[in-house]
């Protein structure tokens, strides 16, 4: 018989953050959208096509909410994504990526597990994130005019229970793609994981609706989106106003 657990239960085991799934999304099993994605980062590894249910025979619980988020949804390696052109590492070991940036307040929180391990937490794994500002800017790049710049990037490494947490804000779109954040997941000098996460087409709406991103470009659905996959889609915990929102994913390693 498989063991259940409420989100609430979830998130307090997890430190009562969001959490972001390097191995999978938390918002489905469902098959991907199909569409190529190019540029994918040489050295992961190939994700396999099955995911892994979990019960209690294996010592693990089956993780569900009243949503219907489970085990067989989230014990899955996150597929590759592509990495794009404005990736690099400033050396910031930090949770805190605003640097007093202006825009809407997100926390995120991931915890890296390995399937082929029972999904086991994984410590010491590097999660490297970026994103681009309300405007659409990345930093570092004189293409933005950022040379110099560092935010909306950093490291974590993950704790014993294999969780890290990022204070930040949404992310701001450019022409012809949908808001995401660009994730890497290395592991004893090996990259696992180069890909980026999606929001719900209705968050995004919201938060383009703000006098922050106004500079913004216009909305672009995921669904339209070249690269977007429905299994790299996070399910948002929080979004009421005056608050940091907040989003949940679960991350999932093949090693």
């Amino acid at each position: 018989m498989q063991k259940k657990q409420t989100r609430r239960a979830i998130l307090k085991g997890l430190g009562g953050g969001v959490t972001l799934g390097l191995i999978s999304s938390a918002c489905g099993n469902a098959q991907g959208s199909g569409k190529e994605t190019p540029g994918t980062n040489s050295s992961s590894t190939s994700p396999p096509d099955d995911s892994i249910n979990i019960d209690s025979n294996s010592g693990n619980n089956e993780l569900q909410d009243e949503e219907g988020l489970d085990s067989a949804q989230i014990c899955q390696v996150m597929p590759d994504d592509v990495e794009g052109p404005f990736y690099f590492n400033p050396n910031q070991v930090r949770s805190n990526l605003r640097n007093d940036m202006d825009g809407r307040e997100l926390n995120l929180s991931i915890q890296v597990v390995s399937v082929n391990e029972g999904c086991a937490p994984l410590e010491n794994a590097l999660v490297d994130v970026w994103l681009a500002d309300p405007s659409g800017r990345y930093s570092g790049y004189e293409t933005f005019d950022t040379v110099g710049d560092d935010f909306l990037r950093g490291v974590q490494v993950t704790d014993t229970e294999g969780r890290v947490a990022f204070q930040m804000i949404a992310p701001g779109v450019y022409p012809g793609r949908a808001a995401h954040i660009h994730v890497k997941v290395h592991y004893e000098d090996r990259t696992y994981v180069t890909s980026q996460i999606y929001f719900p087409d209705n968050f995004i709406t919201n938060i383009l609706s703000d006098p922050r991103y106004s500079n913004s470009a216009e909305f672009v659905r995921n669904e339209d989106d070249a690269f977007y996959d429905v299994r790299n889609e996070c399910t948002m915990i929080s979004q009421d106003e005056g608050i940091p929102a907040e989003a949940f994913f679960i991350v999932g390693l093949a090693r």
